[in-house]
């Protein structure tokens, strides 16, 4: 009886532990479709807009994605300005 249920605590913890295997695998692979790049602001530009025409692909929503550019920029607010450089994190699809 007890054979069994320490059985069936192994399968389960062997189950999790390829779940989780299987997963950085696939986060790993597909790591180097990933790049930094500066982008220049431009005259209306917002860190939303921003965000919204680069987070596809990364798997974050919008706000995590400004969150991160406000990160990497020393960013404290939110205001951007015109001519200013901003390094961003972008999905490169393989073609």
């Amino acid at each position: 009886m007890f054979v069994t249920k320490d059985i069936s605590y192994l399968l389960v913890f062997v189950i999790v532990l390829c779940a989780i295997f299987y997963t950085m695998s696939n986060v790993m692979a597909s790591a180097e479709d990933y790049q930094y790049e500066y982008i220049q602001v431009e005259t209306g530009d917002t860190l939303w807009r921003i965000a919204a025409q680069h987070h596809q692909g990364l798997g974050i929503s919008v706000q995590e994605y400004i969150q991160q550019v406000k990160v990497l920029n020393g960013l404290e607010g939110s205001l951007i300005y015109p001519g200013q450089e901003l390094q961003v994190l972008v999905h490169h699809q393989e073609e």
